[in-house]
């Protein structure tokens, strides 16, 4: 598979160093609007610097391209650039803050040839795998009542991505979604989100994303059905079972989840009904992601379901 790089400051390098690490994965160039920055990456990983991203594109025909790094009106040009090619592109801090402003940029990656991938890495975490099994195996009974919390203490850190991962990893642990319900509170530099999801299967998930808390970083979350309850901390790399009338197990790691990503990402995207499923995966993120924002807007819930009318 063949990568190009978007950013090239010490840690997107040594990101990159974990795909480079991949069997069959080629980094094909590295873009940076700087060329020192770009030419050091580049020697790093044997590969060719790039200070536009047009050409890039052109001589490299990437198969995905990894946005390790910048701002949202930074890199908006060269990720509008990306997708118009028809390339998945995995990314970090694309999305804008402002509300109008990101649904706006929802609005566009839904009709790009291209998938932008807001990924939460913890889809490749295996406590998060072993949550997922331990779901579907009936460890819990009959799904009841969800409760997450995404706390982060930096004002800079983007809300609606954070969001996104969020909602992305419900979908991949419990499925379908019925109808949204979404409130923004600001006060004080804090910046919160707090949302209500009814599932197809009937349960309810209750979510909060905040950043500027005046705290340590937090995200952790319980699941609970009729059968047993299940809890995880990511922040204290441990996730608990607790079934009725049993001990709690504690299952604490500290993995490197990005090497773990570069394994598993390539793998999935080289296998046509994989990326397939992964894509689609994504798309449903973000059409949450802007369903979640159009609750806020006008202030009532939105329905979703299979053919998801509003």
């Amino acid at each position: 598979m063949r990568i190009a790089a978007v950013g090239a400051g010490a840690e997107a390098s040594a990101n990159l160093n974990k795909w480079a690490a991949v069997d069959g994965m080629e980094i094909a160039g590295i873009y940076d609007e700087n060329e020192a920055v770009a030419k050091q990456a580049a020697a790093a990983c044997h590969t060719t610097p790039y200070t536009c991203m047009n050409t890039m594109l052109e001589e490299v025909k990437p198969q995905l391209i990894l946005v390790q790094g910048g701002s949202a009106s930074g890199m908006a040009e060269q990720i509008q650039a990306a997708i118009r090619s028809g390339v998945d592109v995995r990314c970090a801090s694309v999305l804008a803050e402002d509300l109008e402003q990101a649904q706006a940029q929802l609005d566009q990656w839904q009709q790009a040839a291209g998938r932008v991938m807001v990924l939460s890495s913890s889809r490749f975490d295996p406590r998060f795998i072993d949550l997922k099994q331990a779901i579907a195996g009936g460890k819990i009974g009959r799904f009841g009542v969800m409760n997450t919390t995404c706390y982060m203490p930096d004002n800079n850190a983007n809300l609606i991505e954070a969001m996104i991962r969020e909602l992305g990893m419900v979908l991949d642990l419990l499925g379908e979604v019925k109808t949204i319900y979404a409130m923004q509170r600001q006060q004080a530099g804090v910046n919160m989100m707090l949302i209500t999801l009814r599932m197809a299967s009937g349960g309810i998930v209750n979510m909060e994303v905040c950043s500027g808390y005046p705290g340590e970083a937090v995200r952790k979350g319980e699941i609970a059905g009729n059968r047993g309850v299940l809890r995880y901390n990511d922040s204290k790399h441990t996730m608990q079972v607790q079934q009725h009338n049993s001990k709690v197990a504690v299952t604490p790691t500290r993995l490197d989840i990005r090497a773990l990503e570069a394994d598993q990402l390539a793998g999935i995207l080289t296998d046509g009904e994989r990326a397939q499923q992964l894509r689609a995966h994504v798309d449903e993120a973000v059409r949450l992601a802007s369903a979640v924002l159009t609750s806020v807007a006008q202030g009532q819930p939105v329905k979703w379901g299979g053919n998801h009318d509003e």
